[in-house]
């Protein structure tokens, strides 16, 4: 409890954290998705019997799809990943993937409902609005000229991104992958193969 406590007092502490808190975006809500689902996974992995703590934190993965999709779905394809390859349990993958279906679901019936196709996004929806506002370069996303500033921007951003969150990423990575050959129920296994898929995904 006392290191959770620390983790939760530097994250808060992170001015990047509290400006994303503070914004519309959907970062710091997909953040609480994903620590739920794999305290919910850890749980299961503790008391393996009790198949609903698997169950919770497949749904709660799959419930992160309505927040940020691309991302959600890379953590649940870790997750599921994972399972097969340190935990050598198929079944318990199948399981969390089944679990993921009504929130994969809610996705689909409200891309439908609110923008007219399963497989219509938010974003998909405000490309005709983006190309008026900015162009049609910028829909296709060509480097001319007019939309040097565009990506420059957007590649100093991620620099920046890349440069608060990678490097401590990595060097946090090496604790995980310690408890990699640990014992068959070893949740650190399992959690630390996560990180590595979701990194190389």
């Amino acid at each position: 409890r006392r290191q959770a406590a620390w983790s939760v007092a530097a994250v808060g502490a992170s001015a990047f954290f509290v400006v994303q808190a503070a914004s519309l975006y959907s970062h710091t809500s997909t953040l609480f998705a994903a620590t739920l689902a794999l305290y919910l996974l850890v749980r299961w992995l503790q008391e393996p019997d009790r198949r609903r703590w698997l169950l919770g934190s497949g749904l709660v993965a799959g419930l992160a799809l309505n927040l940020r999709p691309l991302d959600a779905a890379l953590l649940c394809a870790s997750f599921a990943g994972a399972l097969v390859l340190a935990q050598r349990d198929l079944k318990a993958a199948v399981v969390f993937g089944l679990a993921t279906l009504p929130g994969a679901a809610l996705f689909l019936a409200y891309n439908h409902a609110q923008f007219g196709g399963v497989l219509t996004t938010g974003y998909a929806a405000y490309l005709p609005t983006f190309t008026r506002l900015y162009g049609p370069a910028h829909e296709r996303g060509d480097f001319t000229a007019a939309n040097l500033e565009f990506f420059w921007t957007h590649f100093t951003w991620l620099l920046q991104l890349n440069a608060w969150l990678v490097p401590g990423a990595l060097l946090a990575l090496p604790v995980g992958l310690a408890a990699l050959w640990g014992r068959p129920r070893s949740a650190g296994r399992v959690v630390s193969t996560a990180l590595a898929l979701l990194l190389g995904l």
